[in-house]
């Protein structure tokens, strides 16, 4: 018995481990998923739908990780399948600057990001304002006529040309009493700038009376009228000469083209600043008179207000006492016995700028005539040599008060003649070159760069390095680029806000100051 209990515990034994050793071993089933495309591009216009396909052996979810704000998917979640159709929809992009997103799916541990780029808004094509090629020819809607006679003379300051189509009138009020004429007057500042009449606040006058092509009138503060528009005026040679195109409230476009002898005898008051070989005309000036001392302050820089010199790239003042104003011709040398002062700020360069007083002359050689007709009206003559320099003012008109406060505003961005709100701001600081992302209440973008040494908050000038940049709206002002103009950028102590200012007198000016996101 006890043999027979062995033999079958053997046999339990072996039949134990020959079902053991037959079992197939546990096989952990292997996740799958996949999606296609994994890279979508949306066009700018119109919200828009792409189709995905998702094939996955176990449940799945979607999330959008970049740009929420414009970026969706139809479904969030779904089963296991072969084959899932998931809709990704854009809604338009109303910027000019492309948008990137992306999309992650998720099933257990697998992972699949799907990357999501929209153009930005392509910026219609504007076709360009027609020209009049020929001397004294106009255009209206394209087609061509003749002017048969023109006139050049001064009303006041300004420079002025009228023309009619009828032939042999003589005088400027002949012309004028044919009712059918152009007329323009520019003030001398303007001489031989092309500028846009929309936005240009310098004294200028358009009067059109030619048939179909009516302008009551347009001035600064008075363009209803027109659409958009350039003109220029330039005297040279004893002949001046106006190119002017315009288009209309009511869509005609209208160009002329005149030309015109100028009197020899005639005095055209052509307000001017030397500095060695650099001639500017004079574009703003101010006076105070205050304590018996006369100040005045000239420059090239477009600017309204007194407070504003601080960012044009540079200027001239000159103090001397009221009782020399309306003395004559007087030379340095006379001065320097009494109160005066002359020196030139260079906000760019502050190492170009220079100072002289009384007795501290430092070999400056030269002589002036200030002479005031009225409050805020001066002529005023200077010719002078410091060190190796020549320098010379060359004026005679109104300067505005230096007590003139400016409406302070700040926060905005100014852009063919659009004045746009900056509600956020982006400062990123790697490297060596910083840039500032301003984002206007539109959702455009203005983007300016600056070397992380500059970020003082001190105006700086293109010309002082490359990475000086500012970009809005597909234009990029800089060096390179052919403009001129000041930026300045500073972070505040504890990188919570950043100020910014830009101005190129060529139609864009920024100012911000205000909160910011730092990226490092």
């Amino acid at each position: 018995m006890k043999r027979i209990a062995k033999l079958l515990m053997c046999f339990v034994a072996f039949a134990a481990a020959t079902f053991v050793a037959c079992e197939e071993p546990q096989v952990e089933e292997q996740v799958t998923l996949t999606v296609s495309p994994t890279a979508i591009t949306f066009e700018a216009e119109n919200d828009l739908v792409r189709n995905i396909q998702i094939s996955s052996s176990h449940q799945w979810k979607a999330e959008v990780v970049e740009g929420g704000d414009w970026l969706g998917v139809s479904r969030l979640s779904g089963e296991a399948a072969n084959q899932t159709s998931v809709d990704v929809v854009a809604w338009a992009n109303e910027s000019a600057e492309e948008r990137r997103g992306s999309i992650k799916f998720t099933s257990e541990d697998k992972q699949v990001v799907v990357s999501v780029l929209q153009e930005g808004q392509v910026p219609p094509t504007e076709e360009p304002l027609p020209e009049a090629t020929a001397p004294n020819s106009y255009l209206i809607n394209g087609q061509q006529s003749s002017f048969g006679s023109v006139e050049f003379y001064m009303v006041g300051e300004n420079l002025a040309i009228v023309a009619t189509p009828v032939r042999r009138v003589s005088g400027v009020e002949g012309i004028l009493a044919t009712n059918n004429y152009f007329y323009a007057a520019i003030s001398p500042l303007l001489n031989g700038k092309e500028f846009d009449p929309l936005i240009e606040n310098r004294p200028y006058t358009f009067i059109s009376t030619l048939s179909s092509a009516q302008i009551a009138t347009l001035a600064p503060e008075m363009t209803e009228e027109v659409i958009r528009g350039k003109c220029c005026l330039w005297l040279k040679d004893e002949k001046a000469t106006l190119v002017a195109s315009f288009e209309l409230a009511d869509g005609t476009q209208v160009a002329v083209n005149l030309e015109a002898e100028v009197d020899k005898g005639l005095s055209v008051n052509e307000n001017s600043i030397v500095r060695g070989a650099e001639s500017k005309p004079i574009r703003a000036s101010f006076y105070l008179e205050e304590d018996g001392m006369t100040y005045l302050y000239f420059t090239p820089g477009g600017v309204d207000y007194f407070a504003d010199l601080e960012i044009v790239t540079w200027y001239i003042y000159l103090c001397i006492e009221s009782s020399n104003v309306g003395a004559g011709q007087l030379s340095l040398e006379s001065l320097s016995a009494g109160r005066f002062a002359m020196g030139l700020v260079d906000n760019v360069d502050a190492k170009a700028g220079w100072s002289i007083e009384s007795g501290d002359m430092q070999g400056a050689t030269g002589n002036l005539t200030v002479s005031s007709s009225k409050g805020g009206a001066y002529a005023v003559e200077v010719q002078m040599t410091y060190g190796v320099e020549n320098y010379a003012i060359h004026f005679d008109g109104e300067c505005r008060s230096a007590l003139d406060e400016a409406v302070v505003e700040t926060n905005y961005i100014l852009y063919g003649g659009t004045k746009s709100a900056l509600v956020a701001a982006k400062v990123f600081c790697s490297g060596d070159v910083w840039s500032v992302e301003l984002t206007t209440s539109d959702g455009d973008t203005a983007v300016a760069t600056m070397p992380s040494a500059m970020f003082d908050g001190n105006a700086r000038g293109f010309s002082q390095s490359p990475h000086l940049t500012v970009s809005y709206k597909g234009e990029t002002f800089s060096k390179a680029n052919g403009y001129s103009g000041t930026l300045s950028c500073k972070l505040n102590a504890d990188e919570s806000s950043v100020a910014v200012t830009f101005t190129n007198y060529s139609g864009c000016d920024i100012s911000y100051d205000g909160k910011a996101t730092i990226i490092n």
